[in-house]
C-alpha cells in the first residue's frame, strides 16, 4: 500500500529562510526542537543540517555561510545549489508566522514518525524467523516510539509567586520531601542533600573499583519504596542477586557462586531471595541503543508511576541510534538525551561510566572531570558526578603489601553544592561499602 507522507513543503521552506533572515529565531523554544531530520524533503534536510552545524561552530547562519559550508562538503547541488537556496528567505514573511511554520514542519516529522513506527510493528509481526517472544518485544519498541509525546507540547511558563507556597512548604519541612532520593548512605546524604527529581548522576570509576557495589547499594535503599529500574548492560542479572545476597548478609560472593556453602548460609540465603518477590526493583539485562532505553523508560514510568530511579551499567555498552563521526561526538548525544530523559521522566538517572587507563599515568591517580571522555558533556549535562577511588587497587600487586579498605567517594561536581569527598570502607569478599565515619571531608 502506498502512502502519501504528511508533509509541507511550503511550510519547511518558509522555516528555513525565516532561520537564515532573523537570527533571533534561534533563541525561540521552537528553535531547540527542530532537527533536520524533521524535513520531507532531502534538500532542505542538508540545508538545515548545514545551519545547525554552522550554529554549533559559533559562525552567522546567513546565505554565504550556509552556501560555503555546503560547498566545502560537496553538498550543495544535493541541496538545490545557490539559485534555490537564495530564493527561500523570500518565503519568509513575518516571525509569528516562521513560529507557526516550524511547529508544523514537526507536527508533520511526528506524524511521519508515528506511521513509521506502525509500519515497523507490522514488519515485526510478519518477520517469522523472530520467535514469539522477541516479535512482542519488538513491536512494543516500534509502538512505542510511534506514540512518544508529541514534541510540540511545550510547557506553560509559571508565574514565580504561583511557586511560592509550594517552595516555603520543603523549606519548613524537608524531611517530608518527596522529590529526595536518599541514597542510603547518611554521610553522601548530608553532602549532596540526595538525589533529586529530574537528576543526572555519573558514578565513574575504574574497572573493578566498585562501581556496581555502590550502585546496587544505593538502588537497593530507594526500591525499599519505589519501583526502580535497573539496566544492567554488563552484568547478568542472576550474578545480580548473588551481589545483593553477599553485600546484605554478609557471605562471600565467591562461595555463593560457587555453592560452598553450610546449611545455615543457604537458609539465610533462600529467606532474602524470597523477600526480594516483593520488591520494587526491575532489572534489564539486554542489549540496548539511546532509543530503545527512552522507550523502556517511558513506559516503565508510565506503567509505575512515582518512579524511584533509572540506572544503567554502564555508558560504555549503551548503543547509539544513528551514526557519529567520532566516540565523543556519541558519548556528547547519549550524554545530553540522558539528562533530557530523566528530566522529561521527572526521576532521577543514575548512570555509571567507566574511566579510561589514561588517568594511571599520573602520579595522583585520583579521577578528574577532565578523565572522563567527552567531559564537556559531563559539565554540561550531570547534577551530580561521583568518583571511586581505592588506593589498595593500585597498592595490590606489591611485595606485603595489605589491603585496607580505605576508599574516597569524591564529589567532583554537584550543581547545587561544593565539591566533597565521604570516606568509605570496602569489603572486597562481599563486594560492600561502608560509610567510614560520620564526617565530610
Amino acid at each position: 500500500m502506498i502512502i502519501n507522507l504528511p508533509h509541507d513543503l511550503k511550510a519547511e521552506a518558509a522555516t528555513l529562510g525565516a532561520f537564515m533572515a532573523h537570527q533571533q529565531l534561534w533563541q525561540e523554544p521552537v528553535a531547540f526542537l527542530l532537527t533536520h531530520k524533521d524535513f520531507y524533503d532531502q534538500r532542505h534536510r542538508l540545508i538545515f543540517g548545514a545551519m545547525t552545524r554552522l550554529r554549533q561552530q559559533h559562525k552567522p547562519v546567513d546565505l554565504i555561510h550556509v552556501c560555503d559550508y555546503l560547498t566545502s562538503h560537496k553538498q550543495l547541488d544535493n541541496a538545490g545549489g545557490p539559485a534555490y537556496i537564495s530564493s527561500l528567505p523570500e518565503a519568509f514573511s513575518t516571525m509569528y508566522e516562521a513560529v507557526h511554520h516550524a511547529r508544523l514542519v514537526i507536527e508533520k516529522s511526528t506524524r511521519r514518525h508515528m506511521i513509521q513506527g506502525v509500519q515497523d510493528a507490522m514488519g515485526h509481526a510478519l518477520d517469522l524467523s523472530l520467535d514469539n517472544t522477541q516479535a512482542a518485544s519488538n513491536i512494543e519498541v516500534a509502538v512505542l516510539g510511534a506514540t512518544r509525546k508529541d514534541k510540540t507540547q511545550v510547557g506553560q511558563l509559571e508565574h514565580l509567586g504561583d511557586l511560592v507556597d509550594d517552595t516555603m512548604e520543603r523549606i519548613k519541612q524537608p524531611s517530608s520531601n518527596d522529590d529526595i532520593r536518599s541514597t542510603g548512605f547518611a554521610t553522601l546524604d548530608r553532602l549532596i542533600n540526595g538525589f533529586s527529581l529530574g537528576d543526572l548522576i555519573y558514578l565513574m570509576a575504574r574497572p573493578s573499583m566498585g562501581k556496581t557495589s555502590i550502585a546496587l547499594s544505593i538502588l537497593e535503599s530507594i526500591s525499599k519504596s519505589r519501583p526502580c529500574a535497573f539496566f544492567s548492560l554488563e552484568m547478568p542479572k542472576r550474578q545480580i542477586l548473588y551481589r545483593l545476597a553477599s553485600l546484605n548478609l554478609l557471605i562471600p560472593l565467591n562461595r555463593i557462586i560457587s555453592g560452598d556453602l553450610d546449611y545455615d548460609e543457604k537458609r539465610k540465603i533462600g529467606q532474602y531471595l524470597e523477600t526480594l518477590k516483593k520488591s520494587h526493583l526491575y532489572i534489564y539485562d539486554k542489549r540496548l541503543n539511546i532509543r530503545q532505553l527512552e522507550e523502556k523508560c517511558e513506559r516503565f514510568h508510565r506503567d509505575h508511576g512515582d518512579v524511584g530511579i533509572f540506572m544503567l551499567d554502564h555508558l560504555g555498552f549503551l548503543g547509539a541510534d544513528q551514526k557519529f563521526s567520532s566516540s565523543v561526538e556519541k558519548l556528547e548525544n547519549l550524554s545530553n538525551r540522558s539528562k533530557q530523559l530523566a528530566k522529561e521522566l521527572d526521576t532521577p538517572f543514575l548512570m555509571l561510566w567507566q574511566l579510561s587507563r589514561d588517568l594511571e599515568k599520573r602520579e595522583d591517580k585520583r579521577p578528574m572531570l577532565s578523565d572522563a571522555r567527552g567531559s564537556g558533556a559531563v559539565e554540561q549535562d550531570a547534577d551530580i558526578v561521583m568518583f571511586i577511588y581505592r588506593d589498595d587497587y593500585y597498592q595490590q600487586n606489591k611485595p606485603n603489601y595489605k589491603p585496607t579498605g580505605l576508599t574516597e567517594l569524591l564529589i567532583a561536581k554537584q550543581r547545587n553544592g561544593p565539591p566533597g569527598m565521604v570516606p568509605m570502607m570496602f569489603r572486597g569478599e562481599y563486594t560492600r561499602f561502608d560509610e567510614l565515619q560520620e564526617k565530610v571531608a
